[in-house]
């Protein structure tokens, strides 16, 4: 069974002692875990907010190696980025040469998330004396918010002391609506672009949207990180792919 832990303050990722296999004996083939290691790690940075990382810890445990996955690769394994939505299962396809496979990472998180620092009611603007940061065990993306996500905003419902907040909980700003111009930004490899960009839809802050680059017409997804401001969606480990889309 493979076992890895990874640090966050140092984005380092530590094998712990056991066996460097899979369940029932199948072991990972050479360099596949490796490679599986690097493209999670990279994904887990994008999944936390920066100001979480430090204190925040996760395993996984890689299982049920299937199809080019249970056998050794003669050349360079493929895998794709991940992208973490839900953080206690993910399926990753792997390649080797046209053959196609998949491993099982089975996640357990560990964060500081959010939480009311005392009984709060509905429609209450949420301020810094409202929020305290408690470690818990987390199963989402939408469970690692910001505090520049809740900040500023109101809370839909009546809320208890303890209750972790997530985006469900908090009112969102309508953040752009058809036709409005549009910032794009992409980064990648320490280079950060800028494009002008055109809403084809209405959206709120922390949607994952679509719009038009205004010079070439090219559809651009990303997420809404402010009014007018689309960060393209990452699409390559290197972050070329969204820098080469917002660009082109």
């Amino acid at each position: 069974m493979s076992f890895c832990k990874f640090c966050t303050a140092a984005f380092l990722l530590l094998l712990s002692l056991g066996s460097q296999g899979a369940p029932g004996g199948n072991t990972l083939p050479a360099g596949l875990q490796s490679v599986l290691e690097q493209r999670l790690h990279a994904a887990w940075r994008q999944a936390l907010p920066s100001a979480q990382q430090e204190a925040a810890q996760w395993q996984v445990e890689f299982m049920a190696p299937r199809g080019a996955a249970a056998t050794p690769c003669p050349a360079t394994w493929d895998v794709d980025a991940i992208s973490l939505q839900r953080l206690t299962r993910v399926s990753i396809p792997v390649r080797c040469e046209g053959q196609r496979g998949s491993v099982v990472a089975q996640l357990q998180v560990h964060a500081p998330a959010w939480s009311l620092r005392a009984d709060t009611p509905a429609g209450h603007t949420l301020r810094e004396g409202d929020l305290v940061q408690r470690p818990q065990q987390i199963a989402h993306r939408d469970e690692l918010l910001a505090a520049s996500e809740l900040l500023g905003r109101q809370l839909k419902t009546d809320g208890k002391a303890g209750q972790r907040l997530e985006a469900r909980h908090v009112l969102r700003p309508v953040a752009m609506r058809k036709g409005d111009k549009i910032e794009i930004r992409a980064q990648g490899d320490g280079v950060q672009v800028s494009v002008m960009g055109i809403a084809t839809g209405s959206g709120k802050l922390g949607d994952t949207v679509t719009v038009r680059n205004a010079r070439t017409g090219r559809p651009v997804k990303g997420k809404l990180i402010a009014p007018g401001v689309l960060l393209a969606a990452q699409q390559a480990p290197s972050g070329s792919a969204q820098i080469k889309a917002a660009e082109s």
